[in-house]
């Protein structure tokens, strides 16, 4: 399934190939060599994350990284992927300091 970066809408809910609701997309990774959707950002939500609040879960991120082609459907308000809710547990975690935030590029920077 070949997706458009402008088909994944930030917000919608995000849900696992056997039916659980795993939490929202959060954002969208993008290959600066040609702005292609490589990864998806789920934001699990700290109910979802199964941290107590004494171990420091209050305030953490939860998000987690799935492939594109993990992806199996996408409408405007609901986002499948092609994996169950327990192969998403083992999804890695996603931090900002991974990725370079976005920015104005110019013309010269895909020749």
């Amino acid at each position: 399934m070949t997706l458009l970066p402008d088909a994944l809408k930030v917000g919608v809910e995000v849900y696992s190939r056997d039916g659980h609701k795993l939490g929202e997309l959060h954002c969208v990774v993008l290959r600066r060599r040609d702005l292609a959707a490589t990864h998806i950002v789920v934001d699990i939500g700290f109910l979802r994350s199964g941290r107590p609040l004494w171990e420091g879960g209050l305030g953490l991120d939860y998000d987690r990284l799935v492939p594109v082609e993990a992806i199996a459907a996408v409408t405007d308000s609901r986002l499948e992927l092609a994996m169950t809710a327990e192969d998403f547990k083992a999804a890695p975690e996603y931090t900002e300091e991974s990725y370079e935030n976005a920015h104005d590029v110019t013309s010269d920077e895909f020749d």
